[in-house]
């Protein structure tokens, strides 16, 4: 799954209203054994122009739910109110309203909290289709046998007075429209932006609520959480570690100069990269728990492709990165951020990695192109985000994306020289995938030379920088 830095949607011909996800702000919850939410608050400002406007989300908060870095849900959480529409309970996740949509189905999960428990909510005529169902036995828990879609209108007041713009959600299931808003010395109507339906399977299996930031304490209504097994304890030390780890500009240099400086990779370089077809490698760990790392025996693929699957066992070695040449003189492709990556999510719940084999994974692993007279290396950035993307990879997809962005970038340029090539492609792996992995260049034979590849202004651009380490 590609989460970009930010979604924006269109309020007029000229104004924009942009969610930016609040990294600093992720959260993690320890739901269970087997599950594991982080969430990720999303932050709106209104764009209008080159001016930038305060937009407030009157009623409700909104953010991103991952489950295990796996199932995404959109969520929205309304604060309770009283019957004047004013807000009695501010805190997040403890008096009011919580509806999930899930990302990859569709399916939408309705909560109630109170005091900071949360509970699953049955809309009106739920209960009874719920016993209908429960009495056929031709229905099995894991079969949609019904569906039913509520719509619940989302409003929007604009004070040009104050400059700032207001939005506000209806009661869940409703299109009440609110009161009047006070603006300035002034007051403002709402006017609909939506009417955003949702779909409900009955007898879905909803997942378990987030854990309320208020209340607490024991309702009577069941016994403790155990205390999670050491096994679980260690997992969760993973996934901590998986979810907070983020490499510096430095760091990539480091890697990337240390990979510039070794012998055995100049020796293969040499080799390798005046050859017609792809040839590579891999990098592997000498033995699980060090540092040591070598290459493997090199292999030849095609005009502009080789096959490579990462491996971690005992048998075919454990596998930290690839290396390989692109004799069309191109930029990395996605492919090549992607395949020679594992699955960070697996290594979390394989109980044969520890914490250590995971974050040393993390420090060493680098995808290496040798493309022209230049070396790309791609090493972690944010491990949170390059596993969210890892998870929801399809190749098919993102080479439609990377063409699309490699066009745009060469739109205004003729005879395209091997330089604006290679930079096309470098603003289209940044546009795909900047925010998880850094990329770093230098020139063969230039050792301790790499600068990292960023997007310049506005997105629009690349440049290179040599940080200050």
């Amino acid at each position: 799954m590609n989460l970009n830095d930010s979604t924006k949607f269109s309020i007029g011909d000229s104004t924009f209203i942009q969610y930016n996800p609040e990294w600093s702000d992720l959260e993690l919850q320890f739901i269970n054994d087997s599950t594991v939410y982080s969430i990720l608050p999303l932050s709106p400002t209104a764009v209008k122009g080159e001016k930038k406007l305060v937009v407030n989300l009157s009623n409700h908060r909104e953010f991103i739910l991952f489950k295990n870095n796996d199932i995404a849900y959109f969520g929205k959480y309304i604060y309770q109110e009283n019957e004047d529409g004013v807000v009695l309970d501010a805190a997040f996740l403890s008096n009011g309203t919580l509806t999930l949509d899930n990302l990859l189905n569709g399916n939408t999960s309705f909560y109630t909290y109170s005091n900071g428990k949360g509970s699953k909510l049955q809309l009106a005529g739920e209960h009874n289709l719920l016993e209908k169902m429960s009495s056929s036995s031709s229905v099995s828990s894991n079969t949609c046998a019904e569906y039913r879609t509520v719509v619940t209108c989302d409003w929007m007041a604009i004070c040009h007075e104050t400059g700032q713009i207001h939005i506000r959600l209806s009661p869940v299931g409703t299109c009440l429209m609110p009161s009047e808003i006070r603006c300035g010395k002034s007051w403002a109507n709402w006017s609909l932006r939506a009417q955003i339906p949702q779909t409900i399977c009955i007898r879905y299996g909803d997942p378990e609520p987030p854990i309320g930031g208020g209340g607490g304490g024991d309702d009577g209504g069941g016994s403790e959480t155990p205390p999670p097994s050491d096994e679980e304890k260690k997992r969760q030390a993973k996934l901590k570690l998986l979810n907070e780890t983020r490499k510096t500009d430095c760091d990539a240099i480091a890697l990337a100069n240390k990979k510039g400086r070794d012998n055995s990779i100049i020796n293969l370089i040499n080799r390798i990269r005046n050859r017609e077809n792809e040839w590579g490698t891999m990098f592997k760990f000498e033995t699980l728990g060090s540092e040591a790392i070598s290459l493997g025996v090199e292999w030849e693929g095609k005009k502009n492709s080789i096959n490579y699957t990462p491996k971690w066992n005992t048998g075919d070695g454990y596998h930290v990165g690839f290396i390989h040449t692109h004799p069309s003189k191109s930029a990395p492709s996605p492919s090549d951020v992607y395949n020679p990556l594992f699955d960070l999510n697996n290594f979390v719940n394989d109980p044969e990695v520890n914490e250590d084999h995971l974050r040393s994974y993390i420090d060493n692993f680098a995808s290496v192109v040798v493309s022209g007279d230049y070396i790309y290396t791609i090493s972690m950035k944010d491990t949170f985000r390059a596993s969210l993307m890892k998870g929801g990879f399809n190749q098919e997809n993102e080479n439609n994306l990377y063409r699309q962005f490699v066009k745009d970038y060469l739109r205004h340029t003729t005879d395209v020289s091997v330089e604006q090539y290679q930079e096309a492609g470098e603003y289209a792996i940044l546009k795909l995938y900047g925010d998880g992995v850094h990329i770093s260049k230098q020139k063969i034979g230039s050792p301790d030379s790499n600068e990292i590849i960023k997007l310049g202004e506005k997105k629009k651009s690349i440049k290179k920088e040599k940080p200050k380490c």
